[in-house]
């Protein structure tokens, strides 16, 4: 124990990637990214990788504590992520300021 369960609780973060571990062509930086949102899941946080469909995968699953959303291919996975990420974001004022940053700083969006 940390002390830092429960720091994060009520929190919304959702990250986009266009793989995930169970991807055939996921790798590293997937193993990565699902380490970090296990360590924020420990902390209280509600997270989603929203991910683009392959498969063999189910469109939606949790697997510890971490929600995967599935959509899109590799191309499409991030112009159909984007709106639903800033959703889901704007949705509770205690929610991440991740993806509103991440949001406002990006060009095109």
């Amino acid at each position: 124990m940390t002390g830092d369960e429960g720091l994060l609780r009520g929190r919304r973060v959702v990250f986009l990637s266009w793989r995930d571990t169970r991807n055939p062509e996921g790798g590293g930086a997937e193993r990565a990214l699902e380490e970090v949102a296990r360590g924020l899941v420990a902390r209280g946080a509600e997270v989603t990788i929203f991910c683009a469909a392959h498969a063999g995968a189910a469109p939606e699953e949790t697997v510890d504590g971490i929600r995967f959303v599935r959509r899109g291919s590799k191309l499409t996975v991030y112009p159909q992520g984007w709106p639903r990420c800033c959703a889901a974001c704007w949705v509770a004022p205690t929610s991440s300021w991740t993806c509103r940053t991440a949001c406002r700083s990006s060009p095109g969006w």
